[in-house]
């Protein structure tokens, strides 16, 4: 490859120890094949990144130790729990997201079921389904997600339905596969707790 398509004209040659332009470099080579755009490139990452995929590996990894050897020795506590919180942060943003444009569900209530769109208002501050006016609720009165419906449905759907409860109602919903009402579920957790 030369200097021009490698994006070094005119630049001194880097060591493969220069951080700083190997991350320039993979960001051209993502660009050149499409995985990522000029505007993602330009953006830069939206949450600090504590370790690169290219870093070597640490010198401890692979030795066998105990979980107390290994956090006193080689992990960093703090460190993973802030890049826990912020892998939340993200999958909470990106929940809402898709939130606010619902996912189909079945929603089981006396015996009947009917099909809903469960979403959130676009203010984030209900929840919605049917027709949002008399099937809805704020919010801050969901107590609890419940996965599965505690007899409320056969057991066959109800490995993959979840209880919204509120205001010591339970709201069943059914969703496709048990997937969906992991991700629901999560999202909805993460929602309350925060």
């Amino acid at each position: 490859m030369g200097q021009a398509e490698s994006g070094q004209l005119g630049r001194e040659p880097s060591s493969p120890t220069d951080k700083n332009n190997l991350g320039v470099g993979v960001v051209n080579v993502l660009m050149k094949l499409g995985c990522v755009s000029g505007q993602d490139a330009c953006d830069g990452p939206e949450e600090e990144v504590l370790e690169s995929p290219l870093d070597p590996p640490h010198p401890l990894d692979g030795v066998p130790a105990t979980f107390s050897e290994a956090n006193d020795v080689a992990f960093h506590h703090d460190a993973q729990v802030s890049q826990m919180n912020k892998s939340e942060a993200i999958f909470l943003r990106e929940f809402k997201t898709m939130m606010t444009s619902g996912f189909k569900l079945i929603q089981h209530d006396a015996g009947q079921a009917t099909t809903r769109t469960l979403r959130l208002a676009v203010e984030q501050d209900r929840v919605i389904w049917g027709d949002g006016a008399t099937e809805s609720l704020p919010l801050a009165d969901v107590t609890r997600v419940r996965r599965g419906a505690a007899g409320a449905v056969p057991e066959d759907v109800d490995e993959r339905s979840l209880c919204l409860e509120a205001s010591g109602k339970c709201y069943v919903f059914e969703t496709v596969d048990t997937e969906t009402r992991e991700l629901i579920a999560d999202g909805f957790d993460l929602m309350l707790e925060r």
